[in-house]
């Protein structure tokens, strides 16, 4: 179970800020106790296709994929919900 989930909600804005800020992430945690949830808010750019496929490669990666959109608040809630550490970090 890691330490720290780091919760990002996103909704189209794939290449803008979505990949970038996991790139980051990824690159820049040095300690290697967290995981990575990605709640897409439906959104119709790609983002889903792109997440459960980088979630196959990434295992810190886990992705709650919206039918509909929650908003900030809601997307932030539904990762909060999957979270498995006990540290919660939102990125907005």
């Amino acid at each position: 179970m890691p330490e720290t989930s780091i919760i990002l909600a996103t909704y189209n804005n794939l290449y803008e800020t979505t990949i970038p800020c996991m790139d980051s992430i990824f690159q820049h945690t040095e300690n290697e106790d967290y995981e990575v949830i990605v709640v897409d808010n439906n959104s119709s750019d790609g983002t889903s296709t792109y997440l459960t496929e980088r979630a196959r490669r990434e295992p810190r990666l886990r992705c709650v994929l919206n039918t509909v959109n929650r908003g900030f608040a809601g997307g932030n809630n539904d990762g909060i919900r999957v979270a498995s550490g006990s540290v919660l970090v939102l990125l907005n």
